[in-house]
């Protein structure tokens, strides 16, 4: 039994390794190593394109030709989807082809960081939620794979909800803030109060008019107020300083 269990735990230790893969996935912004994770770009119903770009580094032993593979998890009917390795493919419309191999493989170098990867939504005036996954593989070791989900998360913009302005002050703050907002119909807009760490502090609805919000029990520092729809979709977010 004991031999039994290290083999186990050898085995294990070895498919971990493994999955890692000799590819890469990191933010554009600090090269953070995105891998294996969910990654939500914003945007609105009413925008043409939504876009964003991410860099694919190869760790693996020797250089190689790269390819990917994209899957559908989730989608907006009526939008169309497309991405770019080093060539940007035609767009698909959502629904039509599920898993969408890359027609090309990209040749990277050792310790290569690319930035050839692009991904792309076409709302087509529709909002909701559309995630793709990305696969990543070498030609030839397909197994070793990396991905990313990239979630498209398209909002109703401002316009639609008849806001003439919103406005949020004073800011820096120390006691108060008020969320202004002037709304021509009787929609109903929800906020939530962030720290830095991520975590809810406050939460509320706001209808139109000032809405003023007691912050003097909160410690100082920097926080975020954000401002969503009635579905939970983010079409505002701000910093907040409490001095």
């Amino acid at each position: 039994m004991k031999h039994i269990s290290i083999l186990f735990i050898s085995l294990s230790i070895v498919i971990s390794v493994y999955s890692q893969g000799s590819l890469k996935i990191l933010k554009t912004t600090d090269s953070t190593d995105i891998s294996g994770t969910e990654y939500i770009v914003p945007g609105k119903h009413s925008t043409f394109e939504i876009k964003k770009a991410f860099l694919v580094e190869w760790t693996g032993s020797d250089s190689s030709y790269v390819s990917i593979t994209r899957r559908e998890l989730q989608i907006i009917n009526g939008t169309a989807d497309y991405y770019c390795w080093y060539i940007c493919y035609a767009p698909k419309d959502a629904g039509t082809v599920p898993v969408w191999v890359a027609p090309d493989n990209l040749w990277l170098y050792i310790d290569s960081i690319n930035s050839s990867f692009s991904v792309y939504l076409n709302p087509r005036g529709k909002s909701g939620i559309a995630k793709y996954r990305y696969t990543f593989y070498p030609t030839e070791n397909p197994t070793d794979t990396s991905f990313i989900d990239v979630t498209f998360d398209v909002v109703v913009g401002l316009e639609e909800y008849e806001m003439n302005s919103v406005k949020i002050y004073p800011n820096p703050s120390s006691d108060f803030i008020n969320i202004d907002i002037d709304l021509k119909n009787e929609n109903i807009l929800k906020y939530r109060l962030i720290n830095i760490e991520g975590k809810d502090i406050l939460s509320g609805n706001l209808s139109s008019g000032i809405s003023t919000l007691n912050i003097s029990n909160l410690n100082r520092g920097l926080y975020f107020i954000e401002l969503l729809d009635e579905n939970n979709h983010l079409f505002k977010s701000e910093k907040l300083l409490l001095k």
